[in-house]
């Protein structure tokens, strides 16, 4: 599920947000970006800002899909 989400907004030029990623009902997230970058061979960066309401927001990026992009 977390690749399609990925996947989606990759191709949108966009990144995935944690709401977005709690909204589809991933349990545990971190643990799966763990999975599918060190098992599964994903590039992904996390993009961490503070709001200025001092909320934490986190951002994925897909900047590299073995399975769509080939080895790098």
């Amino acid at each position: 599920v977390i690749v399609g989400l990925l996947r989606e907004k990759r191709a949108l030029g966009k990144p995935l947000t944690l709401p977005e990623i709690m909204a589809a009902g991933i349990a545990q997230h971190g643990a799966r970006m763990r999975e599918i970058r060190q098992r599964r061979g994903f590039v992904v960066r996390n993009e961490i800002e503070r709001s200025h309401d001092g909320r934490i927001l986190s951002r994925y990026w897909l900047e590299h899909d073995p399975e769509q992009d080939g080895q790098p």
